[in-house]
């Protein structure tokens, strides 16, 4: 599987963390970082069949694209966003304040139960 969301250099494709490839892993000799070895992965692009590689980089905890792939760094939807009571509340009193709404009970129920 591929640790990171990157573009083929040759076609374009986008290339999603997970996704599976067939992988060669090979040991990169004399290279070590606090006794850690580094290893190369060699992959092809599903579409146009280029081949594209990266190793470990220990020292940063990720990867390092070496040949064939541009890194995209995206935008992670799953923390939690920051929790300010304040504006709930203020949110919460401005919707109070519109005509009676089927979905807009739903909301407030939802703020009801914070």
């Amino acid at each position: 599987m591929i640790p990171f969301t990157a573009i083929c250099v040759q076609c374009g494709t986008y290339l999603y963390r997970g996704t599976k490839f067939n992988t060669i892993k090979k040991k990169i000799s004399n290279q070590t970082y606090l006794g850690i070895e580094l290893y190369r992965f060699y992959m092809n692009c599903k579409v146009c069949n280029a081949i594209f590689y990266f190793r470990t980089d220990p020292k940063s905890g990720s990867y390092q694209i070496e040949k064939g792939l541009k890194h995209i760094k995206l935008i992670n939807s799953n923390k939690p966003a920051a929790k300010n009571s304040n504006n709930d509340r203020e949110f919460y009193l401005k919707l109070k304040n519109i005509p009676n709404n089927k979905y807009l009970k739903i909301i407030l129920n939802k703020f009801k139960n914070k």
